[in-house]
């Protein structure tokens, strides 16, 4: 009693399969048995070669080199793609010859632990002339270095023309942090903002920043607003991140002499001690700059309100040493009278 006839397609179809698996085990066994000679041939890393190479496309280029000194290398197809080698004439070692490759593709080479490189995209370097290399002194001692600098003032809104601040805040920790690094919630209010809204006072800015809001604690017409965020009352007020007291002083204080108000709403008893989870202002002063600037403006309003600042600063010394002068004054009436007491 026989069993059904087996399928002539599923017979070939394994048949193919099984001579796909014989073919790919002879390409490895031909691979690993040409590997040893291979390695056994390659030649000294000093050794150099004669180079007469057109410019032709990197991965070409690379494959050649490959070949041609044994050398070994790790390239990804996606950093090499559609980059171009220059021609390579001369005499060279394999190291040379691949630093001649490279250059100019934005790529480097970096040497791995078993004598191979692998390429990867090269660092930007600031613009500027490249460094040259000084030749050891005598007994191997390198030149003196001169080494100058200064300290950095921190982020500076003014004249930067954005409501808002790429540059490090430190209010919320004390670290040199940008807002996306901040685990807090902040608001910066910058100086073109503060100008371009007309913004006064500091209360002014306050009413403006988010999650803050206003409750009229006395009298209409009167300046004593609390400052509510998250439910409590803010009470820490800083000035270049120093606390400060007298809060309502600040509130009806003025802009002037301020380059951005920092607001980290949340605790920050971490940096002011005892205090509630609502929020704190930080008022940033104005910095001098390392060149001569002046400004003036003049404005006047409803209710004969009239306001004037003059700012100046700069250095003052031949040495560098730098000062700023700011001044402002206002007058004017209100839409409300006060009985005398």
């Amino acid at each position: 009693m026989t069993g059904p006839a087996a399928d002539p397609t599923e017979t070939a179809h394994a048949g193919a399969q099984r001579w796909h698996r014989l073919r790919r085990a002879f390409a490895l066994a031909s691979l690993v048995l040409l590997a040893v000679p291979a390695a056994a041939q390659t030649p000294p890393a000093d050794a150099a070669f004669e180079w007469h190479q057109p410019a032709q496309p990197l991965s070409s280029a690379l494959t050649a080199l490959a070949v041609r000194t044994g050398l070994l290398l790790g390239v990804d197809a996606e950093v090499v793609r559609g980059k171009r080698a220059p021609a390579l004439q001369g005499r060279y070692t394999a190291r040379e010859a691949l630093l001649q490759l490279l250059e100019g593709s934005g790529l480097e080479a970096v040497r791995g632990a078993s004598g191979g490189y692998a390429l990867r995209v090269a660092a930007q370097r600031p613009p500027g002339p490249k460094p040259q290399a000084e030749a050891p002194a005598a007994g191997g001692a390198l030149s003196e270095v001169t080494v100058t600098g200064g300290r950095d003032t921190g982020t500076v809104t003014e004249g930067t023309g954005s409501y808002t601040t790429d540059g490090a805040i430190g209010t919320a920790t004390r670290l040199e942090l940008s807002l996306r690094e901040t685990p807090q919630s902040v608001s910066v209010l910058t100086r073109d903002r503060i100008d371009d809204q007309g913004l006064g006072q500091i209360s002014d800015v306050l009413r403006q920043a988010p999650g803050l809001s206003f409750v009229q604690s006395g009298n209409a017409g009167t300046d004593a607003n609390a400052v509510y965020a998250r439910g409590f009352e803010v009470e820490n007020y800083q000035v270049d991140g120093i606390p400060q007291a007298g809060t309502w002083l600040l509130q009806t204080g003025d802009l002037a002499f301020y380059d951005r108000v920092e607001v980290v709403r949340g605790a920050t008893g971490l940096l002011n001690g005892v205090g509630t989870p609502a929020a704190t202002v930080n008022l940033v002063r104005k910095r001098p700059g390392n060149a001569l600037q002046a400004s003036a403006s003049f404005s006047a309003g409803t209710w004969n309100r009239q306001r004037a600042e003059l700012d100046i600063g700069g250095p003052v010394t031949a040495d560098g040493r730098v000062a700023r002068a700011r001044g402002r004054g206002r007058a004017g009436r209100r839409f409300m009278d006060r009985a005398p007491p």
